[in-house]
């Protein structure tokens, strides 16, 4: 993954009698420096992850294709990050009150802005109901979340996901912080519970998206917890090689689990593998831009669950009145556009609300 400038560097912090692992320790650092600009990245390889769902680019440019379709890695980056930050910050502060103060204010107030108009249209125009009570009550089973647990019809299943990985994550903490065996001993034991909750209990689509993700989440907080390499500079080329080697083993089970007409859980929980290639080649990403892109990068970082929430509802109703089919190529500049524009107007209007609720939210 180093590029040549990485190399010169490291032969610099040999020479000087560092050990290699602080030179991982140095370029995490560096991915948390550019942390909003990688969300901006993440964002926006979403959206046009979603786009091009519903809008197929032609068959002559399929290596752009392919890329776009790639895009719901940025999820497990999401959550990665989430993960490893949320350690950090309890950890310095491990006050509950205001953790669950900071972080539900922050997600539900983003989140009933749009999702409460969004639910009203998608009764009146979308769900052919006609009753007043079956209209009440459709209405409180999407915007709880519960649809999206029992039915899989809830479009903003990462709120409700993540919403339950925070509440864990103060369980995740004691467990992560007590020794290194624990800290993994968690992580496999998030995977089989995964897969045991797969295959025992009978799931939509949705959900399995969201309960696949949250392996992601825990790494994020193992790999806080223990550093951005917790390994002895002997082991570090062993533990690179064997991360290598499993990396590979386990996108071709992948690749042979789609082709045997296995589900998506599968594919979605292995998109943990390519977190760490995808954050250090993002962040060379940012680290090459000029400064004007890194400042709308940031820009659209800061307001990244915003525009989530804004783009996966602007392109379900998109799509309900058929625009993807009239406007074709251009439904990759009009929803991003429309999309980072109302998301900035919904961040302004709850920036508003929180600081009057508190003056500790971030």
């Amino acid at each position: 993954m180093f590029c040549p400038r990485f190399s010169v560097t490291l032969q610099g912090v040999r020479r000087k009698g560092l050990k290699p692992y602080i030179f991982s320790r140095l370029t995490m650092n560096k991915i948390l420096n550019y942390r909003n600009e990688i969300y901006g990245l993440c964002i926006i390889w979403i959206i046009f992850f979603h786009i091009e769902a519903v809008t197929r680019l032609p068959h002559y440019i399929p290596l752009v294709s392919d890329f776009l379709r790639l895009g719901n890695c940025g999820v497990d980056i999401f959550l990665f990050l989430s993960g490893y930050c949320l350690f950090l910050s309890f950890k310095k502060n491990p006050d509950l009150n205001r953790y669950f103060h900071r972080r539900f204010l922050r997600i539900i107030v983003p989140y009933l802005l749009i999702a409460i108009p969004y639910n009203f249209w998608e009764i009146f125009f979308e769900s052919g109901i006609t009753s007043s009570l079956g209209m009440a009550g459709h209405y409180i089973y999407n915007l709880s979340g519960l649809s999206l647990w029992f039915s899989g019809v809830q479009t903003t299943w990462f709120v409700h996901a993540i919403i339950i990985f925070y509440l864990l994550f103060p369980v995740f903490f004691q467990i992560v912080k007590r020794n290194r065996f624990s800290a993994w001993l968690l992580l496999g034991g998030v995977y089989a519970f995964t897969i045991l909750l797969h295959q025992c209990v009978p799931s939509s689509k949705l959900a399995a998206i969201a309960y696949s993700r949250l392996p992601a989440f825990t790494l994020g907080i193992i790999m806080a917890c223990h550093g951005p390499n917790p390994f002895s500079s002997l082991s570090v080329s062993l533990f690179h090689v064997a991360y290598l080697f499993v990396t590979i083993l386990i996108l071709h089970v992948n690749v042979w689990l789609k082709r045997n007409g296995s589900d998506y859980f599968w594919g979605w929980s292995f998109f943990i593998t390519l977190v760490f290639p995808l954050l250090f080649l993002m962040e060379r990403i940012v680290n090459f831009c000029g400064h004007s892109i890194r400042k709308v990068l940031k820009f659209v970082g800061d307001i990244s669950l915003e525009a989530y929430l804004a783009h996966i509802t602007l392109l379900h109703i998109y799509c309900f009145y058929g625009f993807q089919k009239s406007m074709g190529w251009w439904t990759y500049l009009i929803v991003p556009i429309i999309s980072i524009s109302l998301a900035y107007l919904v961040s302004q209007i709850a920036k508003h609300i929180t600081t009057r609720k508190t003056t500790s939210i971030a």
